[in-house]
């Protein structure tokens, strides 16, 4: 009824429902999702919130974040069974391939890493000579345990699922 309808009259200031975090998005067309994900049609929002502001405060104001955005290119469909293999075997990075991060030594940086890959996931290790610590999964931000014991441990990062990392150089 009309009287219980809230957008005909709003009782209370309207709220966004999405959760801060990284989160990230594709095209939803009917028989072309597939096609427009393997064709790098995806991006990343990211929505701060308390957790942000904590995390710059606590490192400053010199403090950089890295947007990740993970896809696997695939430009040729196979639509009708045929052996060309979709997508290749290479993530790409921000659409390109094999790029380079710089960091100064003993820099911390935030990396936010969407995986939007169709169906492949990644494994992360521990490249030599940097360090790290998870700091979320999926917008869940991780308690204080799991952070701890997050150091420099592998993990797989599935499609569709998104990680915030603290990256430090070393020295």
């Amino acid at each position: 009824s009309a009287e219980h309808d809230e957008s005909l009259a709003p009782q209370r200031k309207l709220m966004m429902g999405q959760a801060p975090g990284t989160h990230w998005y594709h095209a939803h067309k009917h028989g072309s999702t597939t096609i427009n994900v393997a064709n790098g049609m995806t991006g990343v929002m990211i929505i701060e919130g308390t957790y942000d502001e904590e995390i710059k405060k606590a490192y400053g104001k010199d403090f950089k974040e890295q947007v990740i955005v993970l896809n696997q290119i695939g430009v040729t469909p196979n639509r009708e069974g045929g052996t060309e293999p979709s997508p290749g075997p290479y993530f790409s990075v921000n659409g390109r391939l094999q790029p380079t991060i710089t960091m100064k030594p003993g820099e911390v940086q935030m990396w936010r890493i969407a995986n939007t890959a169709g169906r492949t996931g990644t494994i992360f290790q521990l490249p030599a000579g940097l360090s790290w610590r998870q700091l979320a999964q999926d917008g869940v931000q991780f308690n204080d345990t799991n952070y701890q014991n997050s150091e420099n441990k592998p993990f797989l990062l599935a499609s569709g699922h998104r990680a915030h990392l603290l990256m430090k150089a070393p020295r």
